[in-house]
């Protein structure tokens, strides 16, 4: 693989759209001859072992590109064709990303430490306190709503997407797949309703697709509305301190957080059990 990759021309590999993407910075585009490929030029070996496995254990589903070679940090994938998704594919490929995001869910996976949700989420809390981000009476609020939800709902934790944005995914023949396996991590269940009912999937019809494309292979019984509050909470809160990190703009995500705290955050989820508490 190295003298491959010598007599190769390698590029940064970025959204095709310009969409905000490429942040890790590991992703490459591989070009020998008429061929390419994708390169991942990992961190560490923690990360590189961590790919590899869900690569293989996934490849059966086949919605991520195949693992070609592993030379340490660095993994070499199948380049799929076509283009990446966009906001305006919602409506139309929303079942098979509901279903990339059901599957994902649903397979057991032992790669990856547990977390845990209430000390992630304080300490997300206490760093938007910090930085003035939030003030202590915003703050008790938010404190006194998560307690509520988590007094009822014990979520569990799984492999999910928690990047599903549209440069994530590329459509080929028809077909949609996950392009970017750093999306993939232990989290909350249910955190992918969170980023794609937020910020791709937001009218009824699509988040029906959506769903209907999770429950063809993952039950949505658990998505009861105040399980779907207590994920949007823990995901807001979490986003805005990493957009916070980065400097990136985060008024959009605050403004909803505080659209939460005063009960008017429309939740238009299709699912019977999704609107009972």
């Amino acid at each position: 693989m190295k003298q491959f990759l010598k007599n190769s021309e390698i590029s940064r590999l970025l959204p095709d759209f310009g969409e905000e993407g490429g942040l890790t910075k590991e992703t490459h585009l591989v070009k020998k001859g008429n061929e390419k490929y994708v390169l991942r030029i990992c961190r560490d070996m923690e990360t590189a072992n961590l790919y590899e496995a869900l690569s293989k254990k996934f490849e059966k589903y086949g919605f991520l590109p195949k693992l070609l070679k592993r030379q340490g940090k660095k993994l070499l994938y199948e380049y799929i064709p076509g283009r990446d998704l966009r906001k305006s594919d919602a409506l139309k490929l929303a079942y098979q990303v509901g279903k990339i995001a059901g599957r994902i869910s649903e397979t057991p996976f032992s790669g990856q430490e547990k977390i845990d949700f209430d000390e992630r989420f304080y300490k997300e809390l206490d760093y938007l306190i910090r930085k003035s981000i939030i003030d202590k009476q915003k703050a008790v609020h938010i404190k006194e709503k998560y307690k509520e939800l988590r007094e009822t709902i014990n979520p569990k934790n799984c492999l999910e997407i928690v990047d599903p944005c549209p440069d994530n995914f590329r459509l080929s023949k028809g077909k949609v797949y996950l392009v970017d396996i750093h999306a993939i991590k232990i989290d909350m269940k249910g955190r992918s309703f969170a980023k794609t009912f937020m910020k791709w999937f937001k009218t009824k019809t699509q988040r029906k697709r959506f769903e209907e494309g999770y429950n063809s292979v993952s039950s949505m019984k658990f998505l009861t509305k105040n399980y779907l509050e207590l994920v949007y909470l823990y995901h807001l809160v979490k986003n805005i301190a990493m957009k916070a990190r980065d400097k990136r703009d985060y008024k959009t995500q605050l403004n909803k957080l505080n659209k939460i705290l005063k009960g008017d955050l429309k939740w238009k989820t299709s699912m019977k059990n999704a609107m009972k508490s």
